[in-house]
């Protein structure tokens, strides 16, 4: 009977172990219904998120059309004023580079006219040097007469 016994209680054991299993599935499957139905939910609230995202992209962007197509006169005004205040400070270079080039020119040429000057003036100054110091070498002296001279 000790064998009938032991048969008795193993059966026992697996029928018990076999619920307790039975138990531990079904808290499983409850909890995997759970987490299936939340993420049903929350991928239904993405798309729904995800559509008034969509719209409200689209609203901004025909707002942006709208103000664009509405200020474009505005705009092209505002633009062409400020090509011509870009375009008369440019004339107003321009005249400024002519001067000063006009004025370069001018000093140049004084400048030249007070050198020649100061090289004649130089040169009366010292002919009585070059003389005196030619003729002790015994050279023959030959005076040049400027212009001004004749």
């Amino acid at each position: 009977m000790s064998l009938a016994t032991e048969m008795n209680a193993t059966v026992g054991n697996i029928l018990a172990t076999r619920d307790t299993r039975k138990k531990a599935l079904h808290g499983v499957r409850t909890d995997t219904k759970q987490i299936l139905s939340d993420a049903k939910a929350m991928m239904q609230d993405y798309k729904k998120e995800g559509g008034k995202r969509k719209d409200d992209v689209v609203e901004r962007a025909k707002d942006i059309k709208e103000f664009l197509k509405s200020s474009t006169k505005g705009r092209m005004d505002d633009f062409k004023t400020m090509m011509k205040a870009i375009e008369g400070d440019l004339k107003g270079i321009k005249d400024s580079v002519s001067d000063i080039g006009t004025i370069t020119k001018k000093m140049m040429s004084h400048y030249h006219e007070d050198r020649m000057e100061a090289a004649k003036s130089w040169a009366s100054l010292s002919k009585g040097s070059k003389i005196s110091h030619k003729e002790e070498a015994g050279e023959d002296v030959k005076i040049k007469k400027s212009k001004k001279q004749d």
